[in-house]
């Protein structure tokens, strides 16, 4: 059975999850998204987290996102398919310590 898959999350998980769906499009494997708290520019929020912080947040926020991912990675795979399962778990893997950069 099928079941429907939605997210949700606030301020910078926001804009990380926004930037997932906005990337994804079509091949997006949720059915629908709430996003609170999102900032205005997610850009000028990187850098500004990046250079105040030491990159501290984004290195605790970007491997705790990946831990979550990889606990899912079965269930993900099975829904994003071989090809696209193995390219989004391998740029996973090099980015794990910074999820805003897994775009670039």
């Amino acid at each position: 059975m099928k079941r429907r898959l939605y997210g949700y999350s606030v301020s910078l998980g926001a804009g990380i999850l926004g930037r997932y769906v906005i990337n994804s499009g079509d091949k997006c494997v949720l059915d629908g998204v709430i996003l609170y708290g999102l900032f205005f520019n997610f850009m000028d929020n990187v850098r500004f987290f990046r250079n105040t912080t030491g990159k501290l947040y984004d290195k605790a926020i970007g491997f705790n996102f990946y831990l979550i991912i990889k606990s899912h990675e079965a269930a993900l795979r099975e829904q994003l398919g071989v090809e696209a399962g193995n390219a989004f778990f391998t740029k996973l893997q090099e980015h794990k310590y910074s999820l805003m950069d897994i775009s670039e």
